[in-house]
């Protein structure tokens, strides 16, 4: 069986993957970049705004990958594995830990519009911080 990563930081310390300290990518623009997002249970409005995200972030990057635990999609954007992360309708345990892994890795953290982010909020982007005003851009035609 392969090892698992264990990601970890705390508020002081660098972000880790294992032993590891990570951090972002430094990927200078979308064509470059390789994106992550998730997809929630209800098939709503949002629902079909993400997919609208999905097709044209997949037109303008290498590709976006889904995965299936926000979590652990928010630990891969803060290790540099790929460039970037957005969810609609995640809960608190599903982003808090992550966040501050991200964050301690020098993630930029926000909202999609780019305003400020809260746990408590139903949508997030994360990035390498690069590219960030860039996904806002895109994300702004679909919102």
């Amino acid at each position: 069986m392969p090892a698992m990563n264990t990601y970890w930081a705390t508020d002081g310390t660098a972000a880790y993957c294992n032993k590891k300290v990570i951090k972002v990518s430094q990927t200078e623009n979308l064509i470059q970049s390789l994106l992550v997002t998730g997809f929630g249970y209800r098939h709503d409005s949002k629902w079909n705004t993400n997919m609208n995200l999905f097709k044209e972030f997949t037109d303008v990057t290498q590709g976006v990958r889904r995965l299936g635990a926000a979590a652990v999609d928010i630990c891969h954007a803060a290790s540099g594995a790929v460039d970037g992360f957005w969810e609609f309708d995640l809960n608190p345990w599903d982003v808090a830990a992550g966040i501050l892994i991200a964050e301690r890795a020098g993630a930029k953290v926000s909202k999609m519009n780019g305003e400020q982010y809260s746990i408590y909020d139903d949508q997030i982007l994360i990035s390498n911080g690069i590219i960030h005003q860039d996904m806002i851009n895109i994300i702004d035609k679909f919102i």
